[in-house]
Parts: C-alpha cells; sequence; structure tokens
C-alpha cells in the first residue's frame, strides 16, 4: 500500500541528522528546511534545526530557533529548558533569566533557582560570563554551586538518628555511600574548574574583574544603563569577597 504522508517527514528528518553528523551541515540544514516546510506545525523539527545550527558553528541563530519552538508550546518545561540552554551558550543572559524563571513558583525572581539548587543554570551562566570577562558576577554563579554541595555534606547530619530510629538501613547506606564521592559529581568539578579560571584570569588581569567589556548584556544598552550594570557588577564582586572572608573566618573559629 502507500506511504502515509508522515513517513517522508521522517525520513527528511533522519536523512538531515545523517548530514549533520557527518559534517556536511549545509546539506543538513536544506533538509530540515525542507522538512519544515513540509509540516511546519512539528515542534521537533525546530529543535533538529537549532542542534544543526549549534553544530556548524553559529549558536545565535541556534538559540533563536530554539525560543520559536518554545513559543509554539509555552506550556511544555522541556522547551523552556532547551531554550535557556540555547540562550546561555549564546551568552544572551538576560534571555535565559526571563525564560527560565517562567516556572519558577515566585515568578520572575532569579533567587528560586538558588533555592531550588538549579546547578546546571548557575553552572551555564557562570561559563557565559567567563566568556564575556564578567568575572564578578561568573565567580557568583559558580561559588553558590559550591556552597550547595556545602549544604548537601551539612545536611546529611539531619538523616543519622532519623535512618537509625526508622531503621531505613539500607537508604541509610547508600546515603552515606554517595557522599563519600559527593564531590567527584560532575556539577561540582565543572563548577570548580570556571572558579579555578576566573582566578586565573583574575590574576593574569586584575582590571577585568570590573566587568568594563563589553558583553551581550550591555548591547543596545545606553551609557547611563551601561554604567549601573558595570556598579552593580562591582558590589557582586565586592559582595563575593566579602563572603568569603566570613568564611574563612567562622572556619579558623570552628578549626
Amino acid at each position: 500500500g502507500a506511504e502515509v504522508p508522515v513517513t517522508l517527514l521522517w525520513v527528511l528528518v533522519f536523512v538531515a541528522q545523517h548530514y549533520d553528523r557527518k559534517g556536511d551541515h549545509v546539506k543538513a540544514l536544506e533538509l530540515i528546511d525542507e522538512a519544515i516546510h513540509y509540516t511546519p506545525t512539528v515542534i521537533d523539527l525546530y529543535l533538529t534545526r537549532a542542534k544543526i545550527l549549534k553544530h556548524a558553528g553559529d549558536i545565535q541563530r541556534a538559540s533563536d530557533e530554539c525560543e520559536v519552538a518554545r513559543k509554539m508550546d509555552l506550556a511544555d518545561r522541556f522547551l523552556n529548558t532547551i531554550s535557556t540552554r540555547y540562550a546561555l551558550l549564546a551568552d544572551k543572559r538576560a534571555l535565559a533569566e526571563s525564560v527560565v524563571t517562567l516556572f519558577t513558583k515566585d515568578g520572575d525572581n532569579p533567587n528560586n533557582l538558588f533555592d531550588m539548587q538549579c546547578m546546571w543554570f548557575e553552572i551555564e551562566f557562570g561559563r557565559s560570563c567567563l566568556r564575556t570577562k564578567s568575572y564578578g558576577m561568573g565567580l557568583k554563579k559558580l561559588t553558590a554551586v559550591d556552597k550547595h554541595f556545602t549544604d548537601i555534606v551539612e545536611d546529611q547530619f539531619d538523616f543519622h538518628t532519623y535512618c537509625l530510629r526508622k531503621m531505613t538501613l539500607r537508604a541509610y547506606l547508600d546515603l552515606l555511600k554517595c557522599e563519600d564521592s559527593i564531590y567527584k559529581h560532575r556539577f561540582f568539578t565543572q563548577a570548580a574548574y570556571g572558579i579555578i579560571q576566573a582566578y586565573i584570569a583574575l590574576h593574569d588581569n586584575p582590571q577585568s574583574g570590573g566587568g568594563e567589556a563589553v558583553d551581550a548584556e550591555m548591547e543596545g544598552l545606553s551609557e547611563s544603563e551601561k554604567k549601573k550594570l558595570i556598579s552593580k557588577r562591582r558590589r557582586a564582586e565586592r559582595k563575593l569577597v566579602e563572603d568569603a572572608k566570613e568564611s574563612e573566618e567562622k572556619s579558623k573559629k570552628d578549626g
């Protein structure tokens, strides 16, 4: 019998992904564009196109394509996350924050992400800051990940008496094994690597710590708005240093 019409669509997607894997991004884009023209309402096609553009090195257009896909279904958390990731890869941090907070409890409050220990966002945000030489804000996000792991280690003490009282010993042993290797987790190693990169860059070029470099967040801002943004970054960096000193003094007292 005759093939159903949707078969051609997924054949085009498969072949586009094949050429993308081979590195022939021009041919892959031609095929995925043909698929989109054939059935423009399928969201997966736009995500595939974004992935091809990313592999081709055009991360700005890839981010735009993810936004197109997200807006086709505003209730989809997965599309929200993908669009946020691509926006951060494109160093569109303001867009990423506005998109990711759409599904948080208090709407536009980024602090919710810290409270929920949303480490993938903090790591990607920090990496974006490092790429644009906004080291103060980058360190703030990356050291937040370090604090999460410190909290995880300290929180285990709450479970010691509870597990023994409830006799959930197998779960208790799993917890202890997890805590033994907690600092091997990829989120911690990624954040630690970013923190090291930031401190090395600040050591080699102390003047770059003020955030004077023009980045994606500066685009389209007036001179007064740019000064406000730079001032905000400096305050964040000073607070970071003060927090580090307080933490050091506390550890000395505890020791």
